[in-house]
């Protein structure tokens, strides 16, 4: 399953602002230090991405972010709850 924090944005009509896309990025950010590459795996960034988009405590932080960048809470909490129980193992590679 592949987070991707714009799915709307094609064919909706939707216009998004320079503000909008630069939270996207930043969650798009946190995802790919969550994943990481296998040789990064030790990155103290990944750990802290991992716990940033799955633990109760930050749940407040994700959903200003999530707000601001025009992303369901729920998308984004239901896909890293996957990835976890996946062992933050991508499925389909580039989907």
């Amino acid at each position: 399953m592949k987070f991707t924090p714009w799915a709307d944005e094609g064919g909706s009509g939707r216009i998004i602002d320079g503000e909008q896309r630069l939270w996207q990025q930043v969650l798009l950010r946190a995802v790919e230090d969550a994943l990481g590459p296998v040789a990064a795996c030790n990155r103290p960034e990944q750990g802290k991405a991992r716990s940033w988009l799955t633990e109760p405590g930050f749940r407040e932080d994700r959903s200003l972010i999530c707000s601001l960048a025009g992303i369901e809470l729920d998308a984004l909490e239901d896909w890293a709850q996957n990835m976890q129980t996946e062992r933050w193992t991508p499925v389909g590679g580039d989907d």
